[in-house]
């Protein structure tokens, strides 16, 4: 119950601030995971030093969301990491968008989602750590949508980058997959079947991040 107390004051204080502080330390040895298997085992794929940008764009306008997308690069060569499972880095965890969407990763159910083209290598910071699931969100879209505007040149480029939605992610420890809160039935279908004794009120099929946080702080 103190830690459960203690979680949630800093989860206000993260809202109060607009910072994330929700994030536990990873017990995940420092290092790349190049593969969900190597993830699994907890064991680096490489230890190579690496560092962090964020990524340049105007800041999201929505009220409560604490995004952490960033990418790293090689201090040896400078290069983008890409086509990457996780990053272990400074005692937090990070999932590469591309891994979490990819279709060997994510929830069978889940399958038309996907991310921005441009952001495939970038990386979302775990939020919550907890012994059943590890909890992130980034901006996810639709694959028709993507599909139906990749052809239309900046036009289209322009539209994919405004029709993204900031949604939950849980690392399913149990399952191992990514299982991504597409709408608030599903959400609470999640919810329901993990046996958790409660479910979030939904405004259309929309679902608010602040709640869906002090869930999961009590569902990890």
């Amino acid at each position: 119950m103190r830690k459960l107390i203690t979680c949630l004051l800093i989860y206000l204080v993260s809202v109060s601030y607009g910072i994330c502080q929700l994030t536990e330390e990873s017990n995940y040895p420092e290092g790349i995971y190049k593969s969900k298997e190597d993830f699994l085992k907890k064991k680096p794929s490489s230890i190579a030093k690496i560092y962090p940008e964020g990524i340049n764009r105007e800041e999201i306008k929505e009220d409560n969301q604490l995004i952490r997308d960033i990418f790293f690069f090689d201090v040896t060569t400078g290069k983008k990491l890409k086509k990457v499972f996780a990053v272990s880095y400074q005692g937090n965890l990070y999932f590469q968008y591309g891994s979490i969407v990819a279709g060997k990763n994510r929830n069978k159910k889940d399958k038309d989602q996907t991310v921005n083209m441009l952001l495939s290598s970038a990386f979302a910071q775990v939020l919550l750590s907890g012994e059943r699931y590890l909890y992130t969100e980034l901006e996810i879209q639709s694959g028709w949508e993507q599909g139906l505007y990749s052809n239309m040149g900046l036009v289209g480029a322009a539209a994919m980058s405004n029709m993204g939605k900031i949604k939950g992610v849980v690392w399913d420890c149990r399952n191992s997959e990514f299982n991504i809160f597409r709408h608030c039935k599903d959400l609470n279908d999640f919810l329901t079947s993990h046996a958790a004794s409660y479910s979030i009120a939904c405004t259309d099929k929309k679902y608010d991040l602040g709640q869906l946080r002090l869930t999961m702080l009590e569902l990890k």
